[in-house]
């Protein structure tokens, strides 16, 4: 029990990690826009370190979320019915969504920095509308898979 106590709460510390960091990314990132212009040399540095937080944060989220299934569940059925099953694969298709396109954009600014260019507007845009999906599938499959009904 103390060991699901202690994931649960790198899980729940992971998320707000996350979630935190990509709030303010979009923040920081509309002002810019807004502004027309580019951050500046420390703001550059700080959203490249946010991001790498960010995966940080996801991939702690994977790694708890994984032990703790297995330690609940032991396995991947979570719900008797099979619409809760389904559900929570429809979070871990999000999740899954949110991990790889954490791990494209770190990739992409940290290239796109070291070649001193701007990232790509459309990719970031496209991204964007999909980390959203991505987030909605998650907590809405969390919210129905973790009913308990």
């Amino acid at each position: 029990m103390t060991l699901i106590i202690v994931l649960k709460f790198i899980h729940f510390f992971s998320l707000l990690l996350a979630s935190g960091i990509a709030i303010g990314s979009v923040v920081i990132q509309r002002a810019h826009l807004a502004a027309g212009a580019p951050p500046s040399p420390p703001t550059a540095r700080a959203m490249r370190n946010l991001g790498r937080l960010g995966l940080l944060g996801i991939s702690l989220l994977w790694v708890t979320g994984g032990l703790m299934l297995n330690q609940i569940y032991g396995g991947f059925i979570v719900h008797a019915a099979w619409w809760g099953n389904f559900a929570f694969y429809g979070k871990l298709l999000g999740a899954s969504l949110i991990l790889v396109l954490s791990v494209v954009m770190n990739l992409h600014v940290a290239r796109a920095s070291a070649a001193w260019r701007p990232p790509n507007a459309q990719l970031m845009s496209s991204a964007t509308i999909l980390g959203r999906i991505g987030l909605f599938l998650a907590l809405a499959g969390t919210a129905i898979a973790f009913t308990g009904a």
